[in-house]
């Protein structure tokens, strides 16, 4: 599994709002397309997914979970 930006309490996301509020803000509309950071309960339901019997026949692959921000590089 490979996350994208995530929000979370205590990251290094919200220690850089606290530094220059207007950054984050001009960061997700320039780098993320679907405008926001993930969440960590994003992450943990596609991991939830990947280890059920649901997902029986994935292998070997890499899920992203980004909000289509690695597409915008």
């Amino acid at each position: 599994v490979a996350p994208g930006s995530i929000l979370h309490p205590g990251g290094s996301w919200e220690r850089r709002q606290k530094a220059d509020p207007g950054f984050i803000a001009a960061f997700v509309q320039r780098e993320i397309p679907f405008g926001r950071f993930g969440t960590a309960e994003e992450v943990g339901e596609v991991i939830a997914f990947l280890v059920s019997p649901r997902a029986s026949w994935i292998a070997g692959a890499c899920v992203v979970i980004d909000g289509a921000q690695s597409r915008a590089f």
